[in-house]
């Protein structure tokens, strides 16, 4: 197990247990009923899930190959890490910086969907003359994104659209260590609300909610 994968597993940890501790279900909009996520326990109720994070059976097949050559660029061996070692939903955090998010995937098809949103952002930033980033979290405001650059192991707090980044941590790893979870509350809402009204989802989820209304 990497480092990365090591101090994933112990924070995943620390949010189960603050939520035990504190007897609030771990619970997760999902969206359709017919969601195969190994993550659920149980039946998905109204667009919820119970949930229990699951380590992914053969990590190299998490495909990472092709999003660097559609980026033209090398992602830091750390973010691979970060994404192949679970499935499971984002899960909020507390921090010096703020409130936010570590984004997960909660299944195949989220990860073809971070790569698509990955890819995008990319993209954006090339056109607007600024350095690549890849992003794993986000803050709760939705402007600022926790990102790294290729090639570095140091996390950055990034104001999306802007050049300047803040470093928060010398790498992901001491990141995850020292990281808070926070409590959160599932949300019921219909998959084909639209994201402009689901204003109390994730940022994450109305991304998905986004894609799944563009392709009906």
């Amino acid at each position: 197990m990497s480092q990365i994968s090591k101090a994933l597993a112990q924070f995943t940890q620390r949010y189960v247990a603050l939520h035990a501790q504190h007897q609030q279900p771990l619970s997760y909009f999902c969206g359709r009923a017919e969601q195969q996520s190994p993550c659920i326990i149980g039946e998905v109720e109204h667009g919820c899930a119970q949930w229990q994070a699951v380590p992914r059976a053969v990590a190299n097949n998490v495909d990472f190959e092709s999003l660097s050559q559609a980026l033209e660029l090398a992602l830091p061996i750390d973010y691979e890490d970060f994404f192949r070692f679970q499935y499971a939903p984002p899960m909020a955090f507390r921090s010096d910086f703020g409130q936010g998010e570590l984004l997960q995937c909660w299944d195949d098809e989220d990860f073809h969907m971070l790569k698509e949103n990955l890819i995008g952002h990319v993209f954006m930033k090339r056109q607007l003359n600024l350095p690549p980033t890849f992003f794993i979290g986000v803050m709760d405001d939705e402007t600022r994104v926790l990102s790294m650059k290729p090639h570095q192991p140091e996390l950055y707090l990034e104001i999306l659209g802007q050049s300047d980044l803040i470093q928060v941590a010398l790498s992901l790893h001491e990141f995850l260590e020292q990281l808070e979870p926070r409590l959160t509350s599932s949300q019921t809402v219909e998959l084909n609300t639209a994201p402009q009204s689901s204003t109390e989802l994730s940022w994450w989820d109305n991304m998905k909610i986004w894609l799944y209304n563009k392709t009906r």
